[in-house]
């Protein structure tokens, strides 16, 4: 029996310690908050708060922009280059048309003298 009352006596004394934080915990809640009659009125340009703000996030706008300026410098380069190259191709193509129309009477030349030579050779063999 007496630790029936010793129990009940627990019990209460613990509902009354939940009982007066949940009633300190809503009335410190209720001082949080206070209102105000809203006028209208001029904005006064003062900050009475002193400080460092920091940002949440930071966004380098310059380098995005720089980033986008030189691959079209490197795209304006590469175009430039393969115009080079353009003309470099056809400057080597004249080369070689030349070279292969002065290579024909020469070959023709050797061919003959070829033939001549090999004669010459055949003769002597014969002998």
């Amino acid at each position: 029996m007496q630790l029936l009352k010793s129990a009940c006596l627990e019990l209460t004394l613990a509902a009354l310690a939940i009982a007066a934080y949940v009633w300190r915990s809503q009335a410190a809640l209720a001082r949080e908050y206070v209102t105000a009659r809203v006028e209208s009125g001029a904005v006064a340009p003062t900050v009475t708060a002193s400080g460092t703000l920091n940002p949440v996030t930071t966004v380098r706008v310059g380098s995005y922009r720089q980033s986008l300026l030189l691959a079209f410098a490197q795209l304006a380069d590469g175009l430039q280059a393969l115009d080079h190259d353009t003309s470099l191709v056809g400057v080597q193509h004249k080369e070689l048309d030349a070279a292969r129309s002065t290579q024909d009477p020469t070959q023709q030349s050797f061919e003959a003298r070829q033939s001549d030579f090999q004669r010459v050779i055949e003769a002597q063999r014969q002998c």
